[in-house]
């Protein structure tokens, strides 16, 4: 926290940076120049508080202050980027919610500090009423400028390598999303409840689709981008019925719960008129179905693969979730062999909230038998008889082909001779026909850590993300290991893991600060922006070492220029920190002139 002068300082210089902004708005320009004369106002009455010779009373309500004038100065910068606002528009029109907020914001800030003025002179909201509705009046006449800026900046980055009639839906259907939220952005226009949790809503038209990947049950999968991110999206076809859409929503209440290693990474969801998609981890290697046909795992591999889906489930049942389509073809591997669950259509929850699904998996031979005697019933155990079959594919490299009459009569594929026993052991328990003769996930995760393989040793990578797994699952000794194991290897990356168990004394290592710098700077030196940011927070606050803020505010830097945008805000606030910039003598003659 700033000390009162400093704080004041920051606020003065923050201030005029507002009124520069306000100037240079490209829409929302009503709103913007409202909120700047709100801020002149509370500018001037903490103006009179550098007579005072003790301020320490005054201290947590400047920094509150300061910190409302630097959430006002971010959001303003949306509005004037000459490359994105006209994005920010198309998302969200006038922000009327946004303003309100940082005006009552300015509002409590002032009030905190108790310099006698009037709230009224602070927030009006019929002024409010007249400023949306002004801007919303420029959106409505520049809607078509608007639009046609969002199609240019999505053409320059977008290259559909599908066919070119695909890409032409697509484009349709993105001008059509685009017409949507503009008629949507109408102020006085009722709002009916979202089917969806507006957290997750990602409009159409911020989509970027690169090439089609694969067909599904659920549509087409395309390789794409959003928020400059690669993602995996996946595309309902054709008209939706309103079947289509509660099983859609189903999965969206489902997976948008989840979050573990071993799950699929949901990001947001579109459902639109006439649109659906999903938007996802992109997973490079494809599904587990389609990498055993075009490869044969290392008994590393194997292993390591035969975990990550026992942990995906265990994480899946205490969290109440039943997946019931737990088959390869919905077991995805990334670019670093590991594999996560994926396709929650079918799934069934001990939310009430959230309806179970009417439909079943086709997928037979992966289907337990009490799923075909007791009427469709599927149970946590039914998902332990699937994850048997699994094992059976991951070790043998075969496709199951057992079929119902073959379920029902007890007659599975066999098990090669070749198969080492921990797997043999594991496959027939799994696969018993009686549900609670099955193992829990605990003693399958178990048994397969234990186990007496004796594996190739994995690369640098594989330890590496090995570690990340462990720790995900709170085996932080485990954890340890394996990041020493990389280290050891020259991953650089495993110094930043390791220095955060030295700072929080975590996986067997007593906390040791010292120790902790030492690991972030040889990771910082090597390019991990983690290991910088941490550094820097380290040199920062003077944890456990010498503070030394202008240090800190190189590494800031450095990491800031990868791309990390805590870094670019940190940066913004060490600055002005650091500026010794005299400001009893700033000429508000000057300042009074910037709205005539």
């Amino acid at each position: 926290m700033m000390d009162p002068q400093t704080a004041l300082q920051s606020i003065y210089s923050i201030a005029k940076l507002i009124y520069d902004q306000a100037r240079l708005v490209k829409a929302n320009q009503a709103q913007c120049t409202r909120l700047a004369e709100r801020v002149r106002i509370a500018e001037e009455s903490v103006y009179g508080l550098n007579t005072i010779e003790n301020k320490d009373h005054y201290q947590r309500g400047l920094n509150d202050l300061l910190t409302c004038l630097n959430n006002c100065l971010r959001f303003m910068q949306e509005f004037s980027n000459s490359n994105s606002w006209f994005k920010y528009i198309l998302k969200t029109g006038t922000y009327r919610d946004k303003f309100q907020e940082l005006n009552d914001e300015l509002q409590k800030s002032m009030q905190q500090l108790n310099l006698g003025l009037a709230a009224q002179q602070i927030v009006n909201h019929q002024q409010d009423k007249v400023d949306q509705a002004s801007d919303y009046r420029f959106i409505l006449s520049n809607q078509d400028r608007i639009i046609q800026l969002n199609q240019e900046a999505n053409s320059k980055i977008q290259q559909l390598s599908s066919e070119q009639r695909e890409g032409q839906f697509i484009i349709l259907q993105q001008l059509a999303s685009m017409k949507e939220q503009i008629t949507a952005l109408n102020i006085n226009r009722s709002i009916p409840k979202p089917l969806l949790d507006p957290r997750y809503m990602v409009p159409y038209f911020e989509l970027m689709f690169d090439k089609k990947i694969a067909d599904s049950a659920f549509g087409e999968i395309y390789l794409g981008r959003w928020n400059e991110q690669v993602v995996s999206i996946k595309l309902m076809e054709n008209l939706l019925t309103e079947q289509d859409k509660d099983f859609f929503i189903r999965e969206v209440q489902i997976i948008s719960q989840l979050r573990n290693q071993q799950i699929v990474q949901f990001y947001g969801a579109c459902l639109e008129s006439g649109r659906a998609c999903l938007i996802m981890e992109y997973m490079e290697k494809g599904s587990l179905y389609e990498v055993l046909a075009a490869e044969k795992l290392s008994a590393e591999q194997q292993k390591n693969m035969a975990l990550d889906i026992a942990r995906g489930l265990h994480y899946l049942h205490s969290q109440g979730v039943v997946h019931r389509d737990l088959q390869s073809a919905n077991v995805l591997i990334n670019k670093y062999g590991q594999a996560k669950l994926a396709d929650f259509g079918l799934s069934k929850t001990k939310a009430t909230s959230v309806k179970t699904a009417g439909g079943f998996s086709q997928a037979v031979q992966w289907l337990a038998p009490e799923f075909f005697t007791q009427r469709n019933n599927y149970i946590e155990q039914s998902d332990i008889y699937s994850y048997g079959v699994i094992l059976w594919e991951i070790v043998t490299g075969q496709r199951p082909y057992a079929t119902l009459d073959d379920i029902l009569n007890k007659r599975r594929e066999p098990i090669p001779n070749i198969v080492a026993d921990v797997y043999v052991d594991l496959i027939e328990m799994c696969r018993q026909q009686d549900p609670a003769k099955r193992p829990d996930l605990s003693t399958i995760i178990h048994r397969l850590d234990i186990s007496m393989l004796r594996p190739s040793s994995p690369g640098p990578e594989e330890c590496y993300q090995q570690g990340i797994a462990c720790e995900s699952e709170k085996q932080y000794e485990q954890a340890r290991v394996y990041y020493d194991k990389a280290l050891k290897k020259d991953y650089y990356k495993a110094n930043t893991n390791l220095g955060l168990f030295c700072l929080k004394g975590r996986g067997g290592m007593p906390q040791n600060k010292k120790q902790a710098h030492d690991y972030f700077l040889k990771g910082a030196e090597r390019g991990h922006v983690r290991a910088m940011y941490n550094l820097a927070m380290m040199l920062e606050r003077g944890d456990g070492i010498d503070k030394n803020e202008q240090c800190a505010l190189n590494w800031y830097e450095k990491a800031a220029q990868q791309g990390d945008q805590q870094a670019v805000k940190k940066c913004e606030e060490l600055r002005l920190r650091l500026q010794d910039v005299s400001y009893r003598s700033f000429d508000h003659s000057m300042k009074n002139t910037l709205f005539l």
